[in-house]
């Protein structure tokens, strides 16, 4: 070697290697993945659980979209939806497919950076985005958020910051009623579906949904993991004259051996009514009619 020459870093050896060898996997990955062209473009954030999900299957949780979207039976072009918990706009992108409108709401403002970014790399124009949080009042709250490569991790109150270590941020966002602000925006249309995912906040958000929901009686998904935490919201919606609940998974099986047996030749949706259901891992499901013509499982 020239004596000119200094070395300033040399990789190990072995370790060069396996960086190199798992280098061309991931690129044939990526070829491979890239050339599908049934699902939109996404930027994502590799870190992500739920950016891989996309980047692995063209939707996170594909299967609960497609499960709603048969929900959905009747033609729904005229009609719009509520993304209540939208992140970068998986769901979103998802449903404005199907509605003539969808009214998305995030108040975490790095998921709107990509959620507007893949709004526009899709050309997808009829969406509005509403950077804020909904409640039961309009507030400014503290609002966390948890660094653990899931930008879902973020929520209102000082139970996530029990629930979980690790708090990358805490910050003061704007919340709003939903009926006041689709007032604001001058929404007339019917809401035909109604999906919310906010950490445990759901049932302050549909109380500030009261009026629209009583006027639409949207379909409504909502997340909780644990019967006592839905039932808050079943309570709740009861009283707006919701009395079918279900429950939406890709489980075939309570056995968990065998449903990730069934689960490796391909995921299904089923739909299961929520007190015969004992893991809440899907979406929840509320409706002021029996939903009929679906196979439960």
């Amino acid at each position: 070697m020239n004596k000119e020459f200094v070395t300033l870093y040399r990789p190990k050896r072995l370790q060069s290697f396996f960086h190199s060898q798992r280098k061309k996997l991931l690129r044939f990955l990526l070829k491979q993945l890239t050339k599908r062209n049934e699902y939109p473009q996404f930027w994502i954030n590799p870190k992500d659980i739920i950016s891989r999900e996309i980047a692995l299957n063209g939707y996170y949780e594909k299967e609960l979209l497609y499960g709603m979207q048969a929900l959905v039976k009747t033609n729904t072009s005229d009609q719009i939806a509520l993304d209540v918990g939208a992140n970068i706009g998986n769901h979103t992108i998802f449903f404005s497919k199907l509605f003539k409108q969808v009214i998305a709401f995030e108040p975490a403002e790095e998921n709107c950076y990509l959620l507007k970014a893949n709004l526009y790399l899709n050309s997808i124009k009829n969406v509005k985005l509403v950077e804020k949080g909904l409640g039961n009042e309009s507030a400014v709250l503290p609002f966390f958020g948890e660094d653990s490569g899931n930008s879902g991790a973020h929520g209102f109150g000082f139970d996530i910051v029990d629930a979980n270590s690790g708090v990358r941020s805490v910050r003061e966002v704007e919340v709003v009623r939903g009926d006041d602000e689709l007032e604001t925006l001058g929404i007339t249309d019917r809401v035909a579906l109604l999906k919310v995912d906010i950490e445990g906040f759901e049932p302050l958000a549909l109380a500030g949904l009261e009026k629209t929901i009583k006027k639409s009686e949207p379909l409504i998904c909502w997340e909780a993991f644990s019967h006592p935490v839905a039932n808050v919201t079943v309570e709740l919606l009861r009283g707006y004259e919701y009395e079918y609940f279900y429950h939406m998974t890709t489980r075939a099986t309570n056995n968990d051996l065998a449903n990730k047996i069934i689960n490796s030749m391909g995921k299904s949706t089923y739909l299961i009514p929520l007190t015969e259901c004992p893991i809440l891992d899907g979406m929840n499901v509320a409706s002021t009619k029996p939903i009929t013509g679906l196979s439960l499982r």
